[in-house]
């Protein structure tokens, strides 16, 4: 049995599909560095103690400010903000490579996102070689899909400095308070972080 009107019945089979292909390509969900974009990350804002800041600067050259309310953070930073960024320093693994003979930009070795806070630490002053110098790395426990985050134990005098790296707390519904070194779910009896003075 012929269709009366064949091109119409395909015509409604092939409006569907297009709808549904209009449907699939307005939205393009990615979450891969490197694919398509240029194998960079930057830390562009800081969240401390109720303070917001602005990280200035792309790519991996330690070049930029810290803003505060629109104002270049002095150097050196406070000590708050010292601790979360010799903390995102130390917990690294990755090494950030000025321009040479083989290429004309900032690269790394290492971690995109560990980069990045290598990066933003240099960006706030922080000496990360003379730091790791000063507080030796005693252990490291590498990146757990269930812990989500690496972890690093510094040496800091006859006291002990750990460092969580790459997941933020906040993914876990944990909070630190940096002046107190405690977070929401820490016991009364843990010693706060050691501070540098």
């Amino acid at each position: 049995m012929a269709l009366k009107n064949p091109s119409a019945n395909c015509f409604r089979k092939f409006k569907g599909l297009q709808l549904t292909f209009q449907v699939v390509t307005t939205v393009i969900c990615t979450d891969k560095t490197g694919t398509l974009t240029q194998n960079e990350m930057t830390v562009c804002e800081l969240w401390l103690a109720g303070r917001q800041l602005t990280v200035t600067g792309v790519g991996y050259a330690p070049e930029g400010d810290l803003l505060e309310q629109g104002r270049a953070v002095a150097r050196p930073v406070d000590a708050d903000m010292r601790q979360l960024l010799v903390a995102a320093g130390l917990c690294n693994d990755a090494r950030i490579l000025p321009p040479n003979a083989l290429a004309s930009h900032w690269t790394i070795l290492g971690d995109p996102t560990e980069a990045a806070l290598r990066v933003v630490a240099r960006k706030g002053g922080i000496d990360l070689e003379a730091e790791a110098q000063e507080l030796p790395r005693l252990r490291e426990l590498p990146f757990d899909s269930r812990r989500k985050r690496m972890s690093t134990v510094h040496q800091l005098h006859a006291k002990m400095f750990q460092t969580c790296g790459s997941a933020t707390l906040a993914e876990s519904g944990r909070s630190i308070n940096a002046r107190e070194g405690s977070d929401d779910h820490a016991s009364a009896a843990r010693p706060p972080l050691p501070r540098k003075r």
